[in-house]
């Protein structure tokens, strides 16, 4: 198994979650504040000295005297299984004017070229860039791993979509399964039939077309698989079905009351998502947007994928394929689904529309 693509679920599974009870609830004494996000909070911040209950006090007293926040972005960067390749990123704009997600997804094969202008900054921040160019999910690797290459990848998305990015956070590869099951499945409308095996990533798919109820492991199949037929590209259809599955479980979330499995999805995503968001950042955000009585957290024209198409570059004696973009239309894309400006489908430029998932 040499790539997972579903794990972005993950950051989706634990926002729901924290909707869903108040985080105020759920923070323990080894509960530790170490982020190096922009978004602080001062005012209630425990000093070294400060007792474990001295934190549970002051995330307390933070949600009784909560306001409404700023919006903001946070990247989500699943890794692959190796943790060298950044496979899925999206941003996710929490607008706390509408109380909505939007999200914007970014294909993992986007040529990015630390020549150009807004590239060339990035590449000038991190010793470890080397190179003039690559794919997007080669950011990470590229740019020395760890805090540094995610801090590089905040800066190159920042470029591609004009959009400030306030926090990072990295997705592990496990427990997706683990996470779908936990909510009791999800039902799902599967786009076609989908029948794929390769042994050497350890990966059977076996799903039929239609509307049925997904456990764990087929879900995993679901967003693992590529395999597409039809006029639009494969990867971007796989992006399409994703973001569908986040939205339906998403509202399967939302609907969760019962204490023990809102306590076993936290402990599953607290250890899979690591994030330079404080964690009293983090209650102030998510207790924000519990109170707004959220009924639905995405819609579909509040997930987009950034234009883009599919074209080989020569490179010396190799010609790879890469998702080559233009700037101004990326920007433009990204404000009509922050602003709302015009309605924002997800459907691609080819006319074609990915499969609706709407519950009736």
């Amino acid at each position: 198994m040499r790539k997972i693509e579903a794990f972005i679920l993950v950051l989706v599974a634990g926002l729901v979650i924290f909707m869903n009870m108040g985080l105020a609830n759920w923070v323990k004494g080894d509960g530790d504040d170490t982020g190096t996000g922009q978004d602080q909070v001062s005012a209630a911040e425990p000093d070294e000295s400060t007792e474990n209950t001295g934190l549970i006090d002051a995330a307390g007293d933070l949600v009784n005297k909560i306001v409404k926040p700023d919006s903001l972005n946070v990247l989500i960067v699943g890794l692959d299984k190796s943790k060298v390749l950044a496979d899925i990123d999206i941003v996710a704009h929490l607008d706390t004017e509408t109380n909505k997600v939007k999200l914007i997804s970014v294909p993992r094969d986007l040529y990015i070229d630390f020549r150009e202008e807004g590239f060339d900054e990035v590449k000038a921040n991190n010793s470890h860039i080397k190179i003039n160019y690559c794919k997007l999910t080669e950011v990470y690797s590229n740019a020395g791993r760890g805090e540094e290459g995610l801090q590089s990848m905040k800066e190159v998305i920042s470029v591609v979509t004009g959009l400030e990015i306030d926090y990072v956070a990295a997705i592990d590869t496990g427990g997706f399964s683990e996470i779908v099951d936990i909510v009791g499945g999800v039902d799902f409308n599967v786009p076609q039939d989908m029948d794929y095996e390769d042994p050497y990533q350890d990966l059977y798919i076996h799903l039929d077309e239609g509307m049925q109820h997904l456990d764990g492991d087929k879900a995993e199949q679901l967003v693992r698989f590529r395999k597409y037929t039809g006029s639009v590209p494969p990867d971007k259809q796989r992006m399409h079905v994703q973001q569908d599955f986040l939205k339906a479980l998403s509202k399967q979330m939302l609907a969760i009351r019962d204490f023990d499995q809102i306590k076993d999805l936290i402990t599953t995503c607290y250890d899979m998502v690591k994030t330079d968001m404080p964690l009293l950042s983090i209650i102030r955000y998510a207790d924000y947007v519990f109170k707004q009585d959220v009924t639905e957290l995405l819609a579909s024209s509040d997930m987009i994928i950034i234009p883009s198409s599919s074209e080989r570059i020569q490179m010396g004696e190799f010609n790879p394929w890469f998702e080559v973009w233009d700037r101004d239309e990326v920007l433009q894309a990204v404000e009509e689904v922050i602003s709302n400006e015009e309605e924002v489908e997800t459907s691609d430029a080819e006319g074609t529309t990915s499969v609706s998932n709407e519950s009736e």
